[in-house]
């Protein structure tokens, strides 16, 4: 998801994905990331590596096989958030002890 929002895609540095968990990612899931690489973020990096390296990278308690490191943005810089339609503050939510990264997107959309 946030590859896919143009607002955060730039946030975005490196995407890990575990080898033990390709099979749950299907192979165009797998190509549309490296499509989207090669289209509108050059500088993304997609690794893979193995479950013990995806252990190390995250401290969840049920890790879904893939991690990404993303920049904090900076507060006094919206020029990614706003547009000239849009009048609004950046919102963020911070979280901390999330054990099944899946709620995360259940607590964006609320």
């Amino acid at each position: 998801d946030l590859l896919e929002n143009p607002k955060t895609r730039h946030l975005v540095q490196h995407v890990l994905v575990c080898n033990e968990s390709l099979g749950y990612f299907d192979e165009s899931w797998m190509d549309k990331l490296y499509h989207h690489q090669q289209t509108n973020h050059p500088d993304l990096i997609i690794s893979l590596g193995t479950e013990q390296v995806l252990t190390a990278c995250t401290d969840t308690v049920t890790p879904q096989g893939i991690v990404a490191i993303v920049k904090i943005p900076d507060e006094s810089d919206t020029s990614h958030v706003l547009t000239r339609n849009e009048r609004q503050a950046p919102l963020y939510l911070v979280l901390d002890g999330v054990s099944d990264p899946g709620n995360v997107g259940t607590l964006l959309r609320s």
